[in-house]
């Protein structure tokens, strides 16, 4: 574990910073549902740019971790906050550290092992709850479209052929990462999860706030233009009320992104 000081904001993150900044506040508003956001310890893994940090940095204590360096930027109103380099599967906490855990679309990027799970729950307060974020690999639009490539069949791709076929042809210098994308089914995260957590899917709630507020939930292009198409066609309100929660064919096959709200089990 490396504890890092803060560091000046590279202009090159300035975008970046910005869409994670609104990505963040929509996060805030799906887990004040659930708890108030007010003097919570808040372990934010994977927090990249930091927008999601910073939101809830402001009223809570919040430690912000990312297992590369330039990715923990300063944000300097956040006197609340610390920064932590270290890798996800390894957590440097004490157990019943946190009030709060955020898992916003960094579970696709890790090597999940048996311990890690079982960890995060040993490091959740028993009154806590985690957010867990992240796009469905079933989702007949990410077939269309993967969310990080924009390719059609990438995101049922393993990470071994992404590495062989995909990424030498458009991004080469990325061949090597460890943290390439490689999605979940919603069968897939129950069966990872649910021995450990009650899990609540969010979709009902998602699909309100997509129609008022799109900007801190969409940033894929091909899911950009979905919501345009659906104003434009007028089924907005059907698919408001097609929206549901529960693990049935909507949730696996077409939501695109999988939210969620897990507690620990008694």
């Amino acid at each position: 574990m490396t504890l890092m000081p803060l560091i000046n904001k590279p202009e090159l993150w300035t975008k970046a910073d910005s869409l994670s900044q609104e990505r963040g506040e929509f996060v805030k508003t799906l887990v004040e549902k659930f708890i108030k956001c007010e003097n919570l310890s808040v372990l934010d893994i994977g927090c990249g740019a930091g927008g999601t940090s910073a939101v809830f940095a402001t009223l809570n204590f919040v430690v912000s971790m990312d297992r590369t360096q330039h990715e923990l930027i300063e944000s300097k109103k956040n006197a609340k906050r610390i920064f932590v380099m270290s890798d996800a599967l390894s957590l440097p906490f004490k157990p019943a550290s946190f009030d709060l855990i955020i898992l916003q679309d960094v579970i696709e990027h890790l090597e999940i092992t048996s311990e890690f799970i079982p960890c995060l729950s040993c490091l959740l307060k028993k009154s806590g709850i985690i957010f867990l974020s992240t796009p469905n690999k079933l989702s007949v639009f990410n077939l269309i479209s993967d969310p990080h490539w924009g390719f059609p069949f990438v995101s049922v791709m393993s990470r071994n052929i992404l590495r062989k076929y995909i990424l030498p042809v458009v991004r080469s210098e990325d061949s090597n990462r460890k943290d390439i994308a490689r999605l979940f089914s919603l069968t897939k995260i129950y069966d990872l999860f649910y021995k450990e957590f009650e899990m609540r899917i969010l979709t009902t709630l998602v699909v309100k706030e997509l129609f008022t507020n799109p900007k801190g939930i969409l940033w894929s292009k091909f899911h950009i233009f979905l919501l345009q198409s659906c104003k434009k066609l007028r089924i907005d309100s059907l698919v408001k009320k097609s929206a549901n929660d529960d693990a049935g064919i909507l949730n696996k096959y077409f939501t695109p992104t999988l939210y969620f709200i897990l507690t620990k089990r008694s």
